[in-house]
């Protein structure tokens, strides 16, 4: 592509550090598809910067964004911060490589700044800040509009996900006993049905009343689309 350079990775990590520590370094974002003629994911570069990179962002055409950390350091910080570990069972040592849901990644940013705040290793601190960045730039209208949502108490559908997240403590009233119990959300999924119509599910891990006693177990509870607030 026209004005991109290609830097090949040395075992100096110190040339690392300083091409992505450049004050206009920006993460290369792809577009991703599936093509059906020869049967596979393709991929697009979006933007003109080639560089030894802690991490890409990929946009497919027909989902929601996520990013591909490659940077041995700050796959263990997420790993640590991450409440979801999944992404991380498969990891190959020889390559390593993880891909996490930018989602997933913006409701953890504030623990990402704070950990810039306490860490020494100066590779840790460019490739943290960077990613902090591109979250910063990626949901700023999303950082917005909860302000003013928190502000007047309302919440539209397109940010249900910023508020149900998952470890969050919430509180539901039992049908059996009528009570108020408390819960933890275990996982939050937007679903599109057969028929295009949109649903929030939220997963819960509660103790219920089952009509004899309290039992630990999950419920489901789904959210519709709904226009306004």
């Amino acid at each position: 592509m026209e004005n991109s350079t290609l830097i090949e990775k040395t075992e100096d990590s110190s040339i690392t550090t300083l091409v992505v520590d450049k004050d206009d370094w920006k993460w290369p974002c792809f577009e991703e598809w599936y093509d059906d003629y020869y049967g596979k994911m393709e991929r697009r570069i979006k933007i003109e910067s080639i560089n030894i990179i802690p991490f890409v962002v990929i946009y497919p055409r027909k989902d929601k964004p996520y990013v591909e950390v490659s940077s041995p350091k700050l796959i263990e910080i997420l790993r640590d911060i991450l409440p979801n570990k999944k992404p991380f069972d498969s990891i190959d040592d020889d390559n390593p490589k993880v891909s996490i849901k930018a989602q997933d990644l913006f409701h953890v940013m504030e623990k990402l700044k704070d950990v810039i705040k306490n860490m020494d290793d100066l590779e840790s601190v460019v490739h943290l800040k960077r990613m902090v960045r591109f979250l910063e730039q990626e949901f700023k209208q999303t950082i917005k509009a909860r302000e003013v949502m928190v502000a007047h108490k309302k919440v539209s559908y397109e940010m249900l996900w910023v508020f149900y997240t998952e470890k969050l403590e919430v509180w539901y009233r039992c049908a059996l006993s009528g009570q108020q119990i408390g819960g933890i959300i275990s996982s939050v999924k937007e679903k599109v049905l057969r028929t295009g119509k949109k649903i929030f599910k939220i997963n819960i891990n509660v103790i219920k009343y089952d009509g004899v006693g309290f039992k630990r177990c999950q419920i489901e509870r789904i959210i519709e689309y709904f226009n306004g607030d």
